[in-house]
């Protein structure tokens, strides 16, 4: 299973303490995060967002690069049935490995915000410090 292999990998590599990737919203497609892997002989880009159709909303990762193309990974549809289930057990889990990796996108921009807002705080502050330092 080797899209569940990689999708563990970007998990990792996400939840990083130095955020080895750095996911980005997109600015023009809100609901998609970017980001981009720099290698020793090459990049590699990223998207992950969610898709919705007639099951519901799936979550696609897409891998690019200019030498190799495109790569989708995408979340496996669910049987239909009287009970909403996977066909597999290796489907059902890159499906709960997808749900954990843009959770994990979504948190880290969330931190990222989080801090721009306590740094905006802290200049504003200091800012202000020096006003009154300067009367």
């Amino acid at each position: 299973m080797q899209d569940l292999y990689i999708v563990n990998w970007l998990i990792k590599n996400t939840e990083k303490p130095n955020d080895n990737i750095k996911w980005q919203p997109h600015e023009q497609s809100p609901g998609i995060h970017v980001a981009t892997i720099k290698g020793a002989t090459a990049s590699i880009d990223l998207r992950i967002g969610s898709v919705s159709d007639r099951t519901g909303s799936r979550v696609i990762v897409e891998l690019s690069s200019d030498d190799l193309g495109k790569v989708l990974i995408e979340e496996p549809h669910m049987s239909v049935s009287l009970r909403r289930k996977y066909d597999s057990d290796d489907d059902k889990a890159l499906a709960e490995a997808l749900r954990n990796l843009i959770c994990s996108v979504r948190f880290q921009d969330t931190d990222r915000e989080r801090q721009e807002i306590g740094n905006k705080e802290e200049r504003k502050k200091a800012m202000f410090k020096r006003l009154l330092d300067t009367l």
